[in-house]
């Protein structure tokens, strides 16, 4: 099971529209009516503030919830708040907010890979663990939560997006016809 961010389903919004890639968006709502595909409450209510296309659309594809305000998410939230070295009103501009560590603590609570397009710093981490990202907090062996970008989703389940086609793609034929080849060679 997949738990979307707010930064990937918004990633996708925004570069692979509705009206230029409706299978994408065919196969994403049956991803979500199996299950498959999930948010958090606050990731939800994210893109609801945000892009207000992409919350209908999630709304109306009726994506399962999970409300980040229950006592274990708490508690895991604290606990990688006190990891970070993050007080209640402490958080960095440059790292985690409070809504992405409730997103993290739903991904561990539920055991689902997290797709987050937030910067990786995988290579070079801040000294201070508060500017840390979603990914990089992910990879902490005390969290432990898989970490993917959107795209890392479409390779990993490789979706077949040709059975998503209503009309069937017409074949191009690229090799140029003896009459058009021999006029081109009499311009030059």
């Amino acid at each position: 099971m997949y738990l979307i961010d707010a930064s990937s389903i918004i990633y996708a919004w925004d570069n692979y529209p509705i009206t230029l890639f409706p299978c994408l968006w065919e196969w994403g709502a049956e991803r979500i009516a199996a299950g498959d595909f999930t948010m958090a409450q606050c990731a939800y209510e994210e893109c609801e503030k945000n892009r207000p296309g992409c919350h209908n659309w999630l709304k109306t594809n009726k994506i399962k919830r999970y409300d980040h305000r229950s006592l274990s998410i708490i508690k895991r939230s604290v606990a990688i708040r006190k990891l970070l070295k993050i007080d209640v009103n402490g958080y960095h501009a440059d790292g985690v907010g409070e809504n992405d560590i409730y997103i993290i603590s739903t991904a561990k609570e539920y055991n689902c890979t997290l797709v987050s397009n937030e910067n990786v710093q995988r290579s070079r981490l801040p000294t201070k663990e508060s500017r840390y990202k979603i990914p990089a907090v992910c990879d902490r062996p005390e969290v432990a939560v898989t970490c993917i970008s959107f795209l890392e989703l479409l390779t990993t389940l490789m979706p077949n997006f040709a059975s998503y086609m209503t009309e069937p793609i017409e074949e191009i034929d690229f090799e140029l016809d003896e009459e058009s080849s021999s006029e081109e060679e009499d311009d030059l």
